[in-house]
């Protein structure tokens, strides 16, 4: 009998397994000006974009409070708030403006052109308090024109001579105001106002007390 060889089988093949790799799904993009921005940066600047909006609402409303409270000073600081540092909120910047006028125009009242003698000191006493030395020397010459013998007038105008810098001024209208009421050298020794011509010899001559001009005559 013939042999018969047995056949060597082939080894099975190994099947790989391959592992399946799930696919991320790669973040949305959207293209700006500046460039292109993700999803998570545009929901990030939109929560800011809302946080600046209350932000600027709840200074709006307590401008608006301080205005009904009559508290300008502090009403035009929240308003101008608004206008200065939160240009994207336009209605809010229309509103501030409407309530800013309003503030201005309580802090900084228009004052009629005065028409009597009384009105213009009255109108020297409001710029000296001021800072506006130049239109209190206006209203008072004006005074000092009609009254040259008013004591409370000659006064003033040293006091705004002073402050304006003129000391030759303010001590020659210091002069006469003490010439015709007298008790003014008491007070212009106590005047704040005349600090700046303290060390002038005219001035320490004349508001020198009574009893020490006594002794030197």
């Amino acid at each position: 009998m013939a042999k018969r060889t047995a056949q060597k089988k082939a080894p099975a093949k190994k099947v790989s397994r391959k592992t399946k790799k799930t696919k991320r799904a790669a973040p949305k993009v959207v293209k700006t000006k500046s460039g292109i921005a993700t999803a998570r940066e545009i929901t990030a600047a939109t929560k800011e974009r809302k946080a600046r909006s209350k932000r600027a609402i709840k200074i709006y409303e307590s401008g608006v409070t301080a205005v009904q409270k009559r508290k300008f000073s502090a009403a035009a600081k929240a308003l101008r708030e608004i206008i200065d540092d939160y240009p994207e909120e336009r209605e809010l910047h229309e509103r501030a403006k409407l309530y800013l006028t309003v503030c201005d125009r309580e802090l900084n009242p228009a004052v009629a052109e005065p028409t009597t003698l009384d009105e213009r000191v009255y109108a020297a006493t409001v710029a000296l308090n001021s800072g506006a030395s130049s239109t209190a020397i206006d209203h008072l010459n004006a005074v000092a024109y009609e009254k040259p013998a008013d004591a409370q007038v000659q006064y003033m105008l040293s006091v705004a001579h002073a402050v304006s810098g003129d000391a030759d001024l303010a001590i020659t209208h210091l002069e006469r105001a003490i010439r015709l009421n007298p008790d003014n050298r008491l007070l212009a020794r106590q005047e704040p106002d005349f600090e700046n011509i303290h060390d002038n010899d005219r001035f320490c001559d004349l508001t020198a007390p009574e009893e020490d001009m006594d002794v030197s005559d």
